[in-house]
């Protein structure tokens, strides 16, 4: 997600999961730090740092121990450092920002037609989170909750990455999803990524969520 105040970008969150499913993870990494990113621990980064276990079927298609091979120590060692949230106040604004939910920070889903009615007691104005590849924004009590979706495997519509923007002191959130060639993708990795991946690449969706960003 981005924060911006008066149309300029001012920071850039990663909410986790910067490696899985393809075959370039060094690529991911260097281009969160070139920007500056701050990054959150993801559960598949959790996996790469050996923090929590790999499951064996799963690893097919997300490529963890693959991962770990092309890695260099200097990677792991600052992704030892990520937590799976973070809490800020900015402009009178309380937010967290968590990767999976706010009571299992790694590992919980939070799906578009979850039930949202616990989150409400929560002492947040905004709470962004990722994990499911789905975006959606959504109010529970005075609480404002967005899923940023997926940059690099979105699950609602293949070829359309997704982002959030977030306007601190206006308050105005919004989706945003930038189209990209799936296809190309698909040829350039050809059997290295696995065929559910794919699958996901090619998903097609009758509502789009989030506003269309021309490149």
């Amino acid at each position: 997600m981005i924060f911006f105040v008066d149309a300029e970008v001012e920071k850039i969150f990663f909410l986790g999961d910067t490696v899985g499913y393809f075959p370039e993870p060094v690529n991911a990494i260097e281009l969160l730090l070139s920007v500056q990113a701050s990054c959150l621990l993801g559960n598949h980064d959790a996996m790469l740092i050996e923090r929590i276990e790999i499951d064996e079927r799963k690893d097919r298609v997300y490529q963890i121990r693959k991962t770990r091979d092309k890695s260099p120590c200097r990677y792991l060692q600052q992704m030892a450092t990520w937590l799976p949230y973070l809490q800020l106040q900015i402009d009178s604004k309380k937010i967290l920002m968590v990767h999976g939910s706010p009571w299992n920070p790694l590992n919980e889903y939070v799906y578009p037609d979850a039930d949202l009615k616990n989150f409400a007691r929560l002492p947040f104005d905004f709470i962004f989170m990722g994990h499911t590849h789905r975006p959606f924004i959504r109010k529970s009590g005075d609480v404002t909750l967005v899923n940023v979706g997926s940059c690099g495997l979105p699950r609602d519509q293949g070829n359309l990455a997704s982002c959030a923007i977030f306007d601190t002191e206006t308050g105005e959130r919004n989706i945003h999803r930038i189209p990209f060639n799936a296809e190309n993708l698909i040829k350039q990795y050809g059997n290295a990524i696995h065929s559910s991946v794919v699958s996901c690449l090619r998903r097609e969706s009758h509502q789009i969520v989030g506003k269309m960003v021309a490149r």
